[in-house]
Parts: structure tokens; C-alpha cells; sequence
């Protein structure tokens, strides 16, 4: 039997993708926020594995990484993965280096894979933070990218030829130009020419290191032709002659061959290189002046839909990095959290998403299901819309399409807000006023209305049993307190009751309604607040049903009603790691 000491607690622990190895998530002390890797073997129950034998391993403190180590293939490609919010830059970083770092040592059974294509990895994994400090710092990068983008290329094909005695030397000097690859990937384009000097700093170090292990190879290459037999010099010197009748490129050229950006290979003859720097400097003047012309109408509407001022006479040139500044500013939009009329769409029409779900990622899930209700509107009416229909008195065909009743609700809600916003009736103000009630200025028909409907729960008088029951639980009367507002107060006070009383019966089968008990008073005994959606995804993940779990919460959470169980169940169950877990246990019970 395992050392209760040995034993850690997780709150999922699912198959992973490498032989012999499961991977553990845990969101709570003593791993805050941990996902692990473990052998298969040590694993006890659902929930607890014995790691007396110090086998587990630490990976990561981001639970979005518990997805890379699943088995399963995922359906959106990196991009879109990254456009949708369900994974950051920086998970793609660190995965990149898990790979190459802690889970190298282990055989993965089948290769992860975005949308059928294999994962990239991320060249940030190879540099020093320092240096991608600076270079999110840097604004003066210009072309630098597209510069030294030759240089770096041809590093790699010398690699290529090295003995793999050699390759290692070459590899560390030629890392640095990663560096520059990254700018030129990010398409970072500044109107200077000029280099950040930390940069050139960077690239003067890795062209010297370069140059070293080239001196060092044209050293070895002159030894062993020395060595070689007389036919051998013969052939060698034939071959130097021919390459000098060729007359190739000078180092000038090719100093501003690499500074226009051209690739180009070291036996370059002067004459492709002068045709090559001539084509580069004609496109160049034609970019020139294409970016010297008008803006077109396609950049102007673009501008325009997304409320940019610019000037009548604005140039190709100034509405392109308009428009960057435009997408660069809903990208960081798009990674703020939803809003709250977001989530409550997707939430009304029972649509899963993430609980930290961002802005980008809810218009996608939105826009996506609205071109769904496109695609299907020609399929029947859903009886939920005709209930809605019916119960605002709206006449409809029997036949009514999806599309059609979507419509009708869409402009049923427009008409509410519309008279909503309409001044207050003579009606409701004749009502607030026999009622005592404040009337403001411009008072709207909606305001009213809810002024009104919340004074209708003021008019029930507390009872002599409430007033007991306030003085059994100590509780302070709140001043206009109605019957409602006390009974409130009381219920909640009897299920804190109920829950410091809990006690666990071994012999009993534990049900749902104990199951949040025994949580809660977990937590209370911690001196923690309650936290149902924590206690919510112990459960899903225990394998309690959804319905039981939100039943569970509603009648024994002190601090959430029903409606809001309900949200909480259907915000966890989104969650990726529950997600997967419940669909684990459904398939094993054979649902």
C-alpha cells in the first residue's frame, strides 16, 4: 500500500502521448497550476498517483501545455489555433523548447498534429530572453530581417556540408541569425533603414564566428591538398584556374547584393550579380512609386468601416501602415476579455467556450454560428423559437423555417429595446408616484418598468418565524429589508449551516448533494472563500452528470441560484482538460 505521504492528488490524470506516461493536471496547492508527466503504472484510483519512487515530473505551470501532451489531433491549424484565443504565442514557445528540452528523453507514440499538418516549432526556443527583450524593444529595426536573411541561409547550407565532427560550431554561430529570421517572420518594417545597435552587435558576432569556422575549414582544405598525390594538385589547380577565368562577383557587390536583400550564392559571377542588383534596384523604383500613388478605394473602404481619419491626398504608402496600425490594434483588442453581452450570447444559445475566454475567440464562436443559422435556415423551426413566438403573441406559419423565426426574434428584440427607450408612460408614472417612488428626469419606459417590478418584492412583511430564525443565526436585519430579501439572508445561513455540519459516512454511497458538502467544507475549513466552480469541476471530472452537478449546486451553494449553477456547469464543461475527461468517461461507460 502507497505512503499517504507519497501520494498526490490531481485533478485530472488522463493517457499521454508518450509510451509508458500519463499526464497529470493540478490546479491547487502544493503544484499550483501544475501539469506533470508520470508512469502509467503509479497510478492509483482517478485521481491520486504514488510518487514515492520521486518519478514525477514537473513540465509546466501553464495548463494549456496538459493539451500537447494528450493523445488527439487537433482539428484548427497553429494559426488559427493562435487567431481563436484557444492558445498563446508563448505556449508554442515553451512547447518548442519541452520538446527539444525534458520530454526528448521520452518516445512519443504519434506525432501531435494542427489540422493534418505536423507542429512548427517556434525559433524563439533557441534564443536568449535577453536578446528577445531587446528586440521587442527595438523600433529601428528596418529591413534588418530581410538583410541578413541571405547571410543566415547560407550559414544553414554550410552546415549541410560540415562532417557532423564540424556541425556543432556552425550551428552556434548561425543560432544568432535567428534573431533576424524571427524579425522577418513577424513582418516588423520600420520607414528607417538603420540598425538597432544591440542588433548590429549581434550580427557582427555571428558573421565573425562564421568567418572563424570558414578560416578554419579553407585551413584544413589547404593541409590536405598539400597531401594529396600530384594528379590530385594538377586537378585542384585546374579547378582554382577555371574558377578565375570566371571572373566572380566583387566583395563590393556583394556587400550591396546582402544589404538590397538578394540571395545569392559565393561563386557568383560579376555579370549575374550586376544583372541581379539592376532588376533589384528596378523594382525597387517601381515600389517607389507604387507606394508614392493614391491610396486605392479597397484600402479607403477598409479605413472607413473601421472609423481611421485620414487626408483626401493620402498615399498608397501611408494607407498600408495605416492599415497595419489598424490590424495591430484589434489584434490586442481581440485579446482582452469577452465581453458580458458576448458571453451571455453564447451562453442563451448553449454554445461551449473557454472560462477565460477572450474577445477574438468570442466573435469567431459567434460568427461561426450565425453563419450555421445561415447554412440552416431552410431546415424547420426549433420548438424553443416557437415558443418564444407564441409567447409574444407573434403569428407564424406552421411550416416556419429556423431562418425565418430567427429573423422574426431578431426584430422582436430590436422592438423591445425601441420601447424601452421610449419616454415613461403617464401609466407608470401615475404608479410611481402613488407608490412614493423617485422619478427621475427623461425617465425611460424601461426604467420604470424595473423600478416598478422591483418594488413589487418590498411588499411583503417579514414574519415572526424570519425574526426567530434571524436571531438564531445572528443575523443582522438589513434596513428596508423585505420578506424576500430575509428569506434570502435565512437560506443561505441554513446551507452554510448544513455544510459545517457535513459529516462523511464511509458506509454510505456518496451522492451528489454530499459530494459539494464535503468540498465546500473543505474549503471553508482552509479559511478559503466558497468556490463553486472549482467544486463544480471536481465533480465533472469525478464523473458526475452535468444535470447533477448543477441540481447539486443550486440546492446546497449558499452563494449562487439556479440560473447561475446552470452557468457555472456549462462555462466548466467547456474547459479543455474537462472536456476531454468527460468525454473519456462517457466513451467508457459506453454512452
Amino acid at each position: 500500500m502507497a505512503d499517504n505521504e507519497a501520494l498526490e492528488y490531481f485533478d485530472a490524470i488522463l493517457p499521454s502521448n508518450y509510451e509508458g506516461m500519463v499526464a497529470l493536471l493540478h490546479n491547487e496547492e502544493p503544484f499550483d497550476n501544475k501539469v506533470c508527466l508520470g508512469l502509467k503504472q503509479n497510478v492509483i484510483g482517478n485521481d491520486r498517483y504514488n510518487n514515492a519512487d520521486n518519478s514525477l515530473i514537473e513540465l509546466s505551470d501553464n495548463v494549456r501545455i496538459f493539451d500537447f501532451l494528450t493523445p488527439g489531433d487537433f482539428e484548427y491549424s497553429q494559426k488559427e489555433m493562435l487567431d481563436h484565443g484557444d492558445f498563446l504565442e508563448e505556449d508554442y514557445i515553451e512547447y518548442s523548447r519541452l520538446q527539444r528540452g525534458q520530454l526528448a528523453d521520452y518516445k512519443q507514440i504519434s506525432e501531435k498534429k494542427f489540422k493534418g499538418e505536423s507542429f512548427k516549432e517556434h525559433l524563439y526556443y533557441v534564443l536568449d530572453p535577453k536578446l528577445i527583450s531587446l528586440a521587442n524593444e527595438s523600433s529601428t529595426l528596418g529591413r534588418m530581417g530581410e538583410i541578413v536573411n541571405n547571410q543566415y541561409n547560407a550559414a544553414l547550407a554550410k552546415i549541410e556540408q560540415l562532417p557532423l565532427s564540424e556541425r556543432e560550431k556552425m550551428i552556434a554561430a548561425a543560432k544568432i541569425f535567428d534573431f533576424a529570421k524571427i524579425q522577418l517572420d513577424t513582418q516588423i518594417i520600420a520607414s528607417s533603414h538603420s540598425i538597432a545597435e544591440h542588433i548590429q552587435e549581434s550580427i557582427a558576432r555571428a558573421s565573425n564566428a562564421l568567418e572563424d569556422v570558414v578560416k578554419e575549414m579553407e585551413g584544413k582544405a589547404q593541409k590536405q591538398m598539400s597531401n594529396n598525390n600530384m594528379n590530385g594538385d594538377v586537378k585542384m589547380t585546374s579547378e582554382i584556374k577555371e574558377n578565375k577565368d570566371l571572373k566572380l562577383a566583387t566583395e563590393q557587390q556583394m556587400v550591396f547584393m546582402s544589404n538590397l536583400g538578394l540571395k545569392f550564392d559565393m561563386d557568383i559571377t560579376a555579370e549575374a550579380a550586376s544583372g541581379m542588383i539592376s532588376e533589384k534596384l528596378k523594382k525597387m523604383e517601381e515600389r517607389a512609386e507604387r507606394l508614392a500613388s493614391p491610396a486605392s478605394e479597397d484600402q479607403k473602404k477598409f479605413m472607413d468601416k473601421h472609423g481611421y481619419e485620414y487626408s483626401p491626398e493620402i498615399s498608397n504608402g501611408e494607407a498600408i501602415k495605416a492599415i497595419r496600425g489598424i490590424v495591430a490594434d484589434k489584434k490586442i483588442e481581440a485579446r482582452k476579455p469577452a465581453t458580458e453581452k458576448q458571453v451571455k450570447f453564447l451562453v442563451d444559445r448553449g454554445i461551449e467556450f473557454n472560462e477565460d475566454i477572450r474577445k477574438g475567440e468570442a466573435s469567431y464562436l459567434i460568427y461561426k454560428y450565425e453563419k450555421e443559422i445561415e447554412a440552416n435556415r431552410n431546415l424547420p423551426a426549433t420548438e424553443n423559437q416557437k415558443q418564444k413566438l407564441s409567447k409574444h403573441k407573434i403569428e407564424f406559419d406552421e411550416n416556419i423555417t429556423k431562418g425565418q423565426a430567427y429573423d422574426l426574434i431578431k426584430d422582436l428584440k430590436k422592438h423591445i429595446e425601441a420601447q424601452r427607450a421610449l419616454p415613461a408612460t403617464e401609466k407608470q408614472l401615475e404608479l410611481m408616484e402613488k407608490r412614493h417612488l423617485p422619478v427621475t428626469e427623461n425617465m425611460t419606459r424601461g426604467e420604470a418598468s424595473d423600478a416598478i417590478r422591483q418594488d413589487n418584492y418590498k411588499k411583503f412583511v417579514i414574519t415572526e418565524n424570519q425574526k426567530k430564525a434571524l436571531e438564531k443565526y445572528e443575523i443582522e436585519i438589513p434596513e428596508n429589508a423585505t420578506k424576500r430579501d430575509v428569506s434570502k439572508l435565512i437560506g443561505e445561513a441554513k446551507k452554510f449551516e448544513a455544510i459545517t455540519k457535513y459529516k462523511d459516512d464511509p458506509k454510505r454511497k456518496l451522492t451528489a448533494n454530499d459530494f459539494y458538502k464535503k468540498e465546500a467544507q473543505k474549503q471553508l475549513n482552509t479559511g478559503c472563500v466558497l468556490d463553486d466552480k472549482k467544486i463544480c469541476k471536481k465533480m465533472l471530472l469525478a464523473g458526475l452528470s452535468s444535470n447533477e452537478v448543477m441540481t447539486a449546486i443550486a440546492n446546497n451553494s449558499p452563494v449562487n441560484t439556479f440560473t447561475r449553477a446552470r452557468d457555472i456547469v456549462a462555462q466548466t464543461a467547456a474547459l479543455p482538460a474537462v472536456k476531454k475527461v468527460v468525454a473519456q468517461l462517457d466513451n467508457a461507460r459506453g454512452r
